[in-house]
């Protein structure tokens, strides 16, 4: 896990943090708390805090259980970056998505309309090389 300051798409007084779990269930939590921790430290606090956070473990939750419900290893990389103005989320696995089932939004499947009610943008992308989200949160009110 690594703090590593500036960011290309954001201010230069941008910092950014990335933190790598292991693609289990208790890589969650793991990822959870260390970015709520570094989020408080870099004075993103109340509902903003709260909405990023919420985003963040939905996400690497659906990594974890879509992408790599049937490898033995794999990683989750998340990816923050705050300044001034906005703060960019980025989660990404290396895993394979399982289909949509014919449940969906009886039992599951409210993960990605609750991430797009949370945070002003969110791109996902997928493919052979594994599974892509980046959601963007404004600072400015």
């Amino acid at each position: 896990m690594d703090d590593t300051d500036g960011a290309a798409a954001h201010s230069p007084d941008a910092s950014t943090l990335t933190i790598a779990v292991p693609a289990i269930p208790a890589g969650i939590g793991t990822a959870r708390r260390r970015l709520d921790a570094w989020l408080r430290q870099h004075a993103v606090t109340g509902p903003l805090r709260c909405d990023v956070v919420l985003l963040a473990d939905e996400a690497i939750t659906n990594a974890v259980e879509h992408g790599h419900r049937h490898l033995d290893n794999g990683e989750v990389l998340v990816t923050v970056t705050v300044d001034a103005r906005r703060i960019t989320i980025t989660v990404a696995d290396r895993g394979r998505w399982r289909p949509e089932q014919d449940d969906a939004g009886v039992t599951h499947g409210w993960g990605i309309p609750m991430m797009q009610a949370l945070a002003d943008q969110i791109e996902i992308t997928s493919g052979d090389a594994g599974t892509t989200l980046t959601a963007n949160f404004s600072r400015l009110g």
